[in-house]
């Protein structure tokens, strides 16, 4: 096998970023006929249909966010967004996508919010022969696909269940209408989990609980647990069980009153009074039910419009919260939809695994791949 060199960056690559146009945050539109990419991690920042704000350098191209360190690769038209995006144009005898690829296996450290093209360019990329680069990119490009294509289906998933969700209970049909309703505090039981005080960062029974950094919409975060502790009537009044749904009290308003399941996750795990507990009553409602009507009066403003606002916080106390209105299908209905809810946890579960996978592989190919081990 011929030998491969060693080149810096700068010998792979152009910054020709100058002398292109950067459409400030303010000017994005929603949709329009150009792309605005920008430093971000989204692929896409916004749009626009000034063609005159069109980059003018001849893609593809490698767009490298300074503060960020993201990188994409771009082979259409575009138009730069704001400030600290980097245009970098292959130099002749490189292929665009294996170059993507082995910037993107360069570790940066992080620099918070300074630049970090001064550390990329300091940098060398091993260099095979034409062929080979376009094989490499070949299979590294196939790798990322499959990867990626898992994350699609668990998009899937979770669009399945909300489509089911309104295929059963869509609030504007008329079996909905003559559904009874009731407050929430008498479709299930409501409390406000128990303060965090000094006096109960010590003592003889320290336990781990939940509070709002745990509990995103419809997911439930362990990296950052917290312990304090709970006595034994404490314990027995604030203790998470199966099917408990939690709920954020004070957030920022549009996100306020945020849901998730308990599915015991942690054993013996209490909650703390930033969260709201719903524990529904048996053979009246089921937990999956609550979770999804829940997540839709987050995104549809009931909670918000429920809550008291302080400076750019709302808080849903539990009485109002357990004041608002809570429909009740029939429980045949409701058991139907948790067992598509446990059906698609159970397939999302294989595709997260599969995912995990799929990334080590990615990860292990990209190792080997600049190696000349491929």
């Amino acid at each position: 096998m011929t030998a491969w060199s060693r080149v810096s960056v700068l010998e792979a690559v152009s910054d020709v970023t100058s002398g292109n146009a950067k459409v400030p945050a303010t000017g994005y539109l929603p949709e329009g006929r150009f792309p605005i990419i920008d430093q971000g991690q989204a692929d896409v920042a916004g749009y626009t249909d000034d063609e005159g704000l069109v980059c003018r350098v001849p893609v593809p191209v490698i767009l490298f966010g300074d503060h960020t360190r993201t990188l994409k690769y771009v082979d259409h038209p575009f138009v730069l967004g704001a400030d600290g995006v980097k245009v970098l144009a292959p130099q002749a005898g490189w292929d665009p996508r294996y170059l993507y690829r082995a910037l993107e296996a360069i570790d940066i450290p992080s620099a918070g919010y300074s630049r970090h093209f001064k550390f990329l360019k300091e940098r060398s990329l091993p260099r095979p022969p034409m062929e080979e680069q376009r094989r490499i990119a070949a299979i590294l490009d196939q790798a990322e696909a499959t990867r990626a294509g898992f994350g699609r289906s668990l998009a899937h998933v979770d669009d399945l269940v909300v489509s089911c969700f309104w295929d059963l209970f869509d609030a504007h049909s008329a079996p909905f209408r003559l559904w009874p309703r009731v407050p929430i505090g008498d479709a299930g039981d409501v409390l406000l989990g128990r303060q965090r005080g000094p006096q109960y960062q010590t003592g003889r029974c320290p336990r781990p609980y939940m509070r709002v950094a745990n509990v995103q919409m419809n997911a439930v975060k362990f990296d950052d647990v917290l312990e304090m502790d709970f006595d034994d009537r404490d314990f027995a009044k604030f203790r998470l069980r199966w099917g408990d749904v939690l709920l954020n009290e004070g957030q920022v308003t549009e996100w306020v009153g945020r849901p998730a399941m308990w599915r015991d996750e942690i054993a013996d795990c209490c909650f703390q009074n930033s969260l709201i507990r719903f524990r529904p009553r048996d053979g009246l409602v089921e937990s999956e039910f609550a979770l999804y009507l829940f997540m839709n009066y987050v995104q549809g403003g009931v909670f918000a419009r429920a809550s008291s606002k302080t400076s750019n916080v709302a808080h849903l106390s539990a009485s109002r919260f357990a004041r608002l209105s809570f429909v009740l299908p029939p429980i045949s209905l409701q058991r139907e939809f948790a067992t598509v809810v446990r059906a698609a946890r159970e397939q999302a579960g294989r595709l997260e695994r599969g995912e995990h996978l799929a990334r080590e592989l990615s990860a292990s190919l990209r190792d080997g791949a600049f190696k000349g081990e491929l």
